[in-house]
């Protein structure tokens, strides 16, 4: 049988912090980590599932830009960036009679 890792130790493997792992979960984006076993509310990572997950990333990356990808994203929850909001103001005031 295969160990399974934790949060922490696939943290480690790919080199982000553990709440990126958490952040990712709960958004639900597709493709953003590699399927996990879940044991009640533990989720545990099989590390032949991450291999395989990191064998299908880099062969989409090949295959794929970087902007394809970004338009696939959902919307963020939350306060939208300033970025977001000068944007929003800019098509307001287009449509707007001076």
């Amino acid at each position: 049988m295969q160990s399974l890792l934790t949060v922490t130790e696939l943290a480690q493997f790919l080199g982000i912090s553990p709440q990126t792992i958490y952040n990712r979960r709960s958004y639900g984006t597709p493709h953003a980590l590699p399927t996990c076993v879940q044991i009640g509310a533990i989720a545990r990572y099989r590390l032949s599932d991450v291999e395989a997950w990191l064998d299908q990333l880099s062969h989409e990356s090949r295959n794929e830009t970087y902007e394809s990808k970004s338009a696939e994203l959902p919307k963020r929850r939350g306060r939208p960036t300033k970025a977001e909001e000068i944007q929003r103001r800019k098509k307001i005031d287009v449509g707007r009679p001076h």
